[in-house]
């Protein structure tokens, strides 16, 4: 299960972040497109890398799920762009 979940009307992109890297290119986002893929899955600090690549602007926000789960939220503006969680 990748874990996406779109709201376009509130230009909100949720994503559970699933135990293994892995992702989604090409995810239709309204208007636009998305790419979202987890490089790197950890539940430490900083220890998850995204890559969000997207031609339209959007918030992602995700939930790590651990022993202390995490949730965060960023705006991402057009283009390419690297997360750590």
């Amino acid at each position: 299960m990748i874990g996406l979940r779109r709201d376009v009307p509130a230009r909100t992109l949720h994503w559970q972040l699933p135990d293994e890297p892995l992702g989604l290119e090409n995810f239709r986002f309204g208007e636009g497109l998305v790419s979202a893929v987890c490089l790197r899955r950890s539940t430490e600090p900083d220890g998850t890398v995204l890559r969000v690549e997207t031609d339209v602007p959007l918030v992602l926000r995700t939930t790590v799920a651990g022993p202390a789960p995490r949730e965060a939220a960023f705006d991402v503006a057009p283009g390419a762009r690297e997360i750590r969680l």
